[in-house]
């Protein structure tokens, strides 16, 4: 079962990949692209942004004395964000491209992505729903066991788990206990003895007296 769960995993995981396709994995990079710019004075890292194709599109202050800015790369459809502190870049991370004013391009992948991610949580939930049945067929038969050894000796009815397989067992339990013990009479110990030595003790002659 684990190994026809993780073929479908992986093989939906495969047709993820497909569908979100290259340009999502270049956009996921370009903020570590831009990583020799960060420590680079404000002035400096300016420059070299535009250089590679990107164009400031708003900021404002960040935390602390931080400042930030929103640049956007019209070639690669990216958007990332630059916090400055004391006149250099401290850090340069991705950003959605409504932070820069843009419409999101990948609007239609990642519809298809998510379509995708749906059929593999529904070949996974059905795959674990069908995995959960053998579990509980086992925990039944478990459970069955137990409470018929509940019930064959005798011990006080205890349906921890409130499983039906439990119930049934102990039910088949006391009826091989009664099945086993219907020679008894239900009656017993030495009560009835115990009065036959006495009334016999009692009819016995007292000794006679020397």
């Amino acid at each position: 079962m684990k190994s026809r769960l993780s073929l479908a995993i992986a093989t939906l995981a495969a047709g993820i990949g497909l569908a979100i396709g290259p340009v999502n994995v270049a956009l996921a990079q370009n903020a570590s692209q831009l990583g020799d710019l960060v420590g680079a004075r404000a002035a400096g890292g300016e420059s070299d942004l535009e250089a590679r194709g990107y164009t400031f599109i708003q900021g404002g202050d960040a935390y602390g004395d931080a400042k930030q800015a929103y640049y956007w790369n019209g070639r690669n459809k990216a958007c990332v964000r630059v916090e400055t502190y004391d006149g250099r870049f401290r850090s340069i991370t991705n950003a959605d491209a409504a932070q820069c004013n843009q419409r999101s391009s990948k609007g239609s992948d990642d519809g298809k992505a998510a379509m995708a991610i749906l059929g593999l949580a529904a070949i996974a939930a059905a795959a674990a729903h069908q995995d959960n049945q053998h579990s509980n067929a086992s925990n039944n038969s478990a459970q069955w066991d137990i409470g018929y050894n509940d019930g064959l000796h005798g011990v006080p009815y205890h349906n921890v788990a409130r499983s039906d397989g439990y119930s049934e067992g102990y039910d088949a339990g006391v009826q091989q206990r009664n099945q086993n013990t219907r020679y008894h009479s239900g009656r017993g110990g030495y009560a009835q003895v115990a009065r036959f030595r006495t009334c016999r003790a009692l009819m016995r002659p007292a000794p006679s007296m020397p």
